[in-house]
């Protein structure tokens, strides 16, 4: 009975991990692709159009 709690717990830690990990991972490539846009637009903004 020890055994089959302590893996449950190993595996909810495990899934609470991967769940942070994918989170943060989401959130980074938001925030890049946030600042990718910004600095595209400042490029666009100090190149005059030709």
């Amino acid at each position: 009975m020890t055994t089959a709690s302590a893996i449950l717990t190993d595996y909810s830690q495990y899934v609470a991990m991967g769940f942070s990990m994918s989170v943060i991972l989401s959130f980074t490539v938001w925030a890049i692709m946030k600042l990718w846009r910004f600095v595209i637009d400042i490029i666009k903004l100090s190149t005059p159009y030709r």
